[in-house]
């Protein structure tokens, strides 16, 4: 077990400083930090500086303040929300593109298994990293919110719900973009084709507005998270909602196996 750990450690370390140390990933991985940042950080200043003049007075004006920064909370949240999951549209399959493309048509992801480390360990090394890179910068923000949020919102868990859906759709774009570099040896197809991918599943619930909730919370979660706020909080979206999110986890299980597989199959 602690021989396993290390050997983990060491392909982490190993793929810092053939992959993150190239400038532009460190500048990709950077604008993904600043721009997750900055739309929660934006919106939390506004709801608290950005209150209009008040003509009223004693009692009335803790009533206003308080209804102000609540719905502000919820629009703030949701907006920024949205502009962070475009974000990642993009940044998720050319960060993994990056990594799992590159190194295949370069050819040193086989010199990679050439090495005396398991191949499994080498796959979820490379894609720990870009987890990490994920749900750091979106944590990040979304920590912001919740500082800056949580008092005003009726519901706590919307920020854990609203985190959770920047997750599931950022965990299957990477495995079906690591998946297309797998099969295809090609940085270009692996690129074109996780990005074709994921902004299809952004764009494709506001294409066709009479999507069914379950499937818009498989392709676009955050919009139905929005859906179920717009609804006054529905059960039957909620449990659409859960639903999505479990079968978006499946999908990416089958990937991550598909994807497994093929690894095991290629050859040093």
């Amino acid at each position: 077990m602690r021989l396993n750990l290390k050997r983990f450690k060491s392909i982490l370390l190993l793929e810092l400083d053939t992959n993150y140390s190239f400038p532009l990933l460190e500048i990709i991985v950077s604008l993904l930090v600043v721009l997750s940042f900055y739309f929660m950080a934006g919106g939390a200043f506004y709801a608290f500086f950005g209150i209009p003049h008040l003509v009223q007075s004693g009692p009335e004006i803790i009533v206003f303040f308080e209804e102000w920064t609540r719905t502000h909370a919820i629009r703030t949240l949701q907006g920024a929300s949205y502009d962070i999951s475009f974000i990642l549209a993009f940044f998720i399959p050319v960060l993994t593109a990056l990594t799992f493309g590159r190194d295949m048509d370069t050819g040193t992801f086989r010199t990679f298994l050439s090495y005396p480390i398991s191949r499994h360990q080498l796959f979820l090394a490379k894609e720990f990293l870009i987890l990490v890179v994920i749900s750091g910068t979106t944590s990040i923000s979304y920590f912001v919110a919740l500082l800056s949020f949580e008092p005003n919102l009726n519901s706590p868990g919307l920020i854990l719900l609203f985190l959770v859906t920047q997750w599931t759709p950022a965990i299957l774009v990477s495995l079906a973009t690591i998946l297309i570099a797998v099969l295809s040896k090609s940085l270009s197809a692996s690129l074109f084709g996780g990005v074709a991918l994921s902004f299809g599943m952004m764009i494709s619930p506001f294409l066709f507005r009479s999507m069914d909730t379950l499937l818009v919370a498989i392709l676009n979660p955050v919009m139905a998270v929005s859906t179920y706020i717009f609804e006054d909080y529905s059960i039957s979206i909620l449990q659409s909602l859960s639903v999505g999110i479990v079968a978006s986890l499946a999908i990416s299980v089958l990937l991550l196996i598909v994807t497994l597989k093929q690894i095991n199959r290629m050859e040093v």
